[in-house]
C-alpha cells in the first residue's frame, strides 16, 4: 500500500518538527512518529487495517503554488507497507476518491496490489 497526500494549512510533520526542536528531541523521529499517527487514525476510514511496524514514509516534499494570486501550500508524503482490506466498500470510495486533503493536485493516490 501507497498514499501521496497530507495538505493543509497545517503540516503534520512540520509542526512535530517544530515541538521536537523545543523540546530538545530528535526532529526526524518526531516526524516520523507523526507521520504514522496521521496514517493510524485513519486507515480504518480507508477500509484498512495497516502494519503500523513495518511502514515506510519516504519523500516528504513542501509544496508552494500560485494559482491566480493566491498562494497555495502543501505538504506530500510517501507510505510503503501491508495493510489488509477490513471495509472493500470504504477501500473503493478510498481507491476512486482519493485520500487526503490534496487530491485536486494529484495527490492521495493509493497504490493496492496483493501480496504474492
Amino acid at each position: 500500500m501507497s498514499a501521496s497526500g497530507y495538505a493543509s494549512t497545517y503540516d503534520v510533520l512540520m509542526d512535530a518538527k517544530q515541538q521536537a526542536k523545543g523540546n530538545n528531541s530528535d526532529c526526524k523521529d518526531a516526524m516520523d512518529t507523526a507521520a504514522l499517527e496521521w496514517l493510524a487514525k485513519r486507515a480504518a476510514e480507508w477500509g484498512l487495517s495497516v502494519q503500523m511496524e513495518g511502514v515506510l514514509t519516504s519523500s516528504y516534499t513542501q509544496h508552494r503554488l500560485r494559482s491566480k494570486g493566491r498562494r497555495i501550500e502543501f505538504s506530500t508524503l510517501d507510505y510503503c507497507g501491508i495493510a489488509q482490506v477490513i471495509d472493500p466498500e470504504r477501500l473503493a470510495i478510498a481507491l476512486l476518491e482519493g485520500v487526503g486533503h490534496a487530491r485536486s493536485f494529484g495527490c492521495g493516490l493509493l497504490l493496492v496490489k496483493r501480496l504474492q
